[in-house]
């Protein structure tokens, strides 16, 4: 059951015999090498309450998340819908768009639709006002951005991996030869591309040396339009057979996740694991609740905004800046706050966060066994894949701080912690010379 081809740099996994024992398992297909923990599998008919649906929207092909309670999803009608996944209020955004298959936003406010004509059009998500980016991409069945204004559309007729840079249009293949069938591509934000195939085929591709490819699983019998990467690494895979599949990329381990979901076309994942599924024959958006394993914090990077001062005696303002660089929305943290070293104390304790023009406040409360540190739960930083944030706090600086001194809070947000330090200025406000 075990086919691998080390001289060639390709891992092949022959594992359609073993999905139907899998299927009746209901747990990791059997091909898969490495040792990964079995969890049973989501069954949407066995457990509906598990995979509600969303909203009703014909011809659903594409989803993405915005991270603050939006889904957009695009329609092979040439529509991109907005919807609220809390009560599945929908609205539509923006008309004209084709056959428009594939989908990603950029963060900044903008979504990125490609269509089956080969068009990748550029949508204001406020105002509705649809921009044409590139043409010639084949045709073009789904697109993934990176942060360095570049989005990647996979070319199903032509095998093709194309760039395009979002400043002109200029397009690139990437990947050479030519990926069979090429239909779903996700990027893990490292230098890698996934991408899944009408054949059933997922290739792992270096964007800087497109030769350079592997392929991770390989089913006869497979359509697999839809691939996510999560924050922890993980390649997540739905297929039209109504499957859905978590793959480790390091050891090409499958686990079945999913089963019953229909013709699951479109897909991505949040931080909590839960599953968003377009249905484009049952025309649905559902989601797959605690499908695949949580990544919280993942692709979550907090720096120390600099040039901060305060004058004894009175109140500091430490401020960090949280971005998301992963390919997942992050929605609520726990942050903690520690003081230090000396001069510093409570002042309001609270998170502040300026988001779309309103202060959200998060309120914390100082750890009664360490009272420099204070805990803050459920922080709703809701950044979807490339924005940031920024959040600031208050403390208090004493009277007794002395010009010159730096004075901090260690911001932890997940797994990250950033220094936000400031400069003691003279008490009357004035620079010192340090």
């Amino acid at each position: 059951m075990h086919a691998r081809t080390r001289g060639s740099g390709t891992l092949r996994h022959a594992v359609a015999a073993a999905m139907t024992v899998a299927a009746l398992a209901g747990g990791v297909l059997a091909s898969a090498p490495a040792a990964v923990a079995a969890v049973p599998a989501v069954d949407c008919t066995v457990t509906p309450l598990r995979c509600p649906t969303i909203a009703g929207i014909g011809g659903a092909a594409d989803v993405a998340l915005d991270g603050t309670g939006k889904a957009y999803v695009s329609a092979t009608n040439g529509v991109l819908h907005e919807v609220n996944v809390q009560d599945g209020g929908a609205r539509r955004l923006a008309t004209g768009l084709g056959d428009a298959v594939g989908l990603a936003l950029d963060g900044e406010g903008h979504a990125y639709v490609v269509n089956r004509g080969g068009e990748l059009n550029r949508v204001d998500l406020k105002t509705g006002v649809v921009t044409r980016v590139a043409t010639g991409l084949g045709e073009g069945v789904k697109v993934a951005l990176d942060r360095q204004g570049h989005a990647y559309v996979a070319d199903l007729s032509g095998g093709i991996l194309w760039r395009i840079a979002l400043a002109d249009g200029s397009k690139t293949p990437v990947a050479t030869p030519r990926l069979k069938h090429a239909k779903g591509v996700a990027l893990d934000g490292r230098g890698r591309a996934y991408v899944s195939s009408k054949l059933g085929s997922l290739y792992e591709v270096d964007l800087d040396n497109g030769s350079s490819r592997r392929v991770l699983v390989d089913w006869p019998d497979e359509n697999t339009p839809g691939v996510a990467v999560t924050g922890s690494g993980t390649v997540v895979l739905s297929t039209r057979e109504g499957h859905l599949y978590e793959v480790d990329p390091e050891s090409g381990r499958v686990r079945l996740a999913a089963r019953n979901l229909g013709d699951a076309f479109g897909m991505t994942v949040d931080v909590k694991g839960d599953v968003y599924i377009t249905q484009w024959r049952q025309g649905k958006l559902v989601k797959v609740t605690g499908a695949v394993r949580p990544s919280p914090g993942g692709g979550l990077e907090v720096t120390a905004v600099p040039n901060i001062t305060a004058v004894p005696g009175d109140k500091a303002v430490p401020r960090v800046k949280v971005t998301n660089h992963g390919t997942s929305a992050i929605g609520t943290q726990d942050i903690r706050l520690t003081l230090g070293p000396a001069h510093v104390g409570w002042h309001y304790n609270v998170i502040y966060q300026d988001r779309q023009g309103g202060l959200i406040e998060t309120r914390c409360t100082v750890d009664r066994g360490d009272p420099t540190t204070s805990l803050c739960p459920d922080v709703p930083l809701n950044l979807a894949p490339g924005q940031s944030a920024e959040l600031r706090t208050e403390v208090r600086l004493s009277d007794q701080a002395r010009p010159c001194e730096l004075p901090a809070v260690t911001w932890h947000i997940g797994d990250k912690k950033a220094k936000s330090d400031w400069l003691v200025l003279n008490r009357d406000g004035s620079r010192p010379r340090c």
